[in-house]
């Protein structure tokens, strides 16, 4: 017995609210921020940030502080006090907390960071009584802040003037969340009896790292929207147009269909087969398919909760 219709209308809706962007919650993806501080002139980065992974950084930042060149050690950058006529004043004891430099990061968009390291190296140049206080952060006004490298008042400890020497701090394990940022700051001073002139801080190769971990964000896919028969994408996914077998095709126009129990109506696209008859079968029929597909965005998962 051979069964005739004319069309099969429908509307396909795919749903995936739940898609991690960048991978499982369970999984972290490295990330870091690299200011190498060499002389933009020469070829070098100036001020700029390299970044890996899924954070993102700023470029260097003064607070009352300038780099006029990168003639220090290793031709790294020399930093002094701004506005001064390149001097420092007299009887400084402890850090200026206006006068400083500043490197941030901060996680991308739907993302945690934890921060596990940071490193750079340093040195002072033509002073042999230079200090510096460093410290990092995630309150941008530093009133709560972990010290780094630290002097009081009442005691020195003078940079280095034989040559750029490393610092790191590794497993830190800080927790940066969305919209929060992560801060590192030097605070600069010379301490001297009277006014000095052409006293530096050098810094080359400030680097922060650590690793990512995706947040579920939520996503979807429709076809045949309103009849259309293209994708609708909302959120982290690639979605792949419909395809038909050799055997089956979109009707050229839409139908408007009447939705159960309601007294609304959808615009549905129809799909039939190419001869627009449909034989009555007992089982599946293999040649008798259209579909579509659906994946996440590079590094992405994608958990499906309902279609």
């Amino acid at each position: 017995m051979k069964k005739i219709m004319n069309i099969a209308c429908m509307v396909l809706l795919l749903h995936l609210p739940h898609i991690e962007t960048f991978g499982q919650s369970d999984l972290l993806s490295p990330a870091s921020a690299h200011w190498e501080l060499t002389d933009p002139s020469a070829g070098g980065t100036g001020i700029s940030v390299a970044t890996e992974g899924q954070m993102s950084a700023s470029e260097e930042t003064f607070y009352n502080t300038e780099a006029p060149n990168y003639t220090g050690p290793g031709e790294s950058q020399r930093i002094r006090m701004a506005n001064t006529g390149n001097t420092w004043p007299a009887n400084l004891t402890y850090q200026m907390d206006t006068v400083f430099v500043q490197f941030t990061v901060a996680p991308k968009e739907s993302n945690n960071l934890v921060i596990d390291s940071l490193s750079f190296k340093i040195c002072a140049m033509s002073s042999s009584t230079f200090e510096a206080n460093i410290y990092y952060s995630k309150d941008s006004t530093f009133a709560t802040s972990t010290k780094v490298r630290y002097v009081d008042a009442g005691s020195n400890n003078y940079l280095s003037t034989s040559g750029l020497e490393l610092l790191a701090l590794n497993d830190l394990n800080i927790t940066v969340e969305p919209g929060e940022s992560f801060y590192l700051r030097f605070y600069p001073w010379h301490e001297n009896s009277s006014v000095s002139t052409g006293k530096y801080m050098c810094l080359q190769d400030v680097y922060i790292s650590g690793q990512t971990e995706s947040l579920r964000t939520p996503a979807s896919v429709t076809w045949y929207e309103n009849g259309i028969e293209g994708p609708v994408v909302s959120g982290g996914l690639i979605a792949g147009n419909a395809f038909y077998s050799d055997s089956m095709t979109l009707y050229s126009s839409t139908t408007d269909l009447p939705l159960n129990g309601t007294s609304l109506t959808l615009t549905a696209g129809a799909v039939h087969t190419v001869s627009k008859n449909w034989n009555a079968e007992s089982d599946t029929v293999n040649y008798l398919y259209f579909g579509s597909s659906v994946r996440p965005k590079t590094g992405g998962t994608f958990h499906v909760d309902s279609v």
